[in-house]
């Protein structure tokens, strides 16, 4: 089995605007690995409310739009 982790993380100042991105890829095996670009990552799906944000389910096409995302940053990257 493969443990992997892969996060995206958006750094913006105090006015919302971008500072970096940081992608972070970790493994067991290969131990981890950090890119920095300078433009923003992350998706915002269209129906997604700010107050859910936390407890929101995604429906399947929210899920299949965010695995396509996520698999194009990391092929474009690692």
């Amino acid at each position: 089995m493969n443990n992997l982790v892969f996060l995206i993380e958006d750094y913006f100042d105090e006015n919302d605007e971008h500072i970096e991105t940081k992608l972070i890829y970790s493994d067991l095996e290969g131990g981890d690995s950090t890119v920095t670009v300078a433009e923003p990552k992350t998706i915002f799906l269209e129906d997604l409310d700010f107050e859910l944000l936390y407890d929101k389910t995604l429906s399947s096409t929210e899920k299949e739009k965010l695995t396509e995302h996520l698999r194009k940053i990391y092929d474009e990257h690692f």
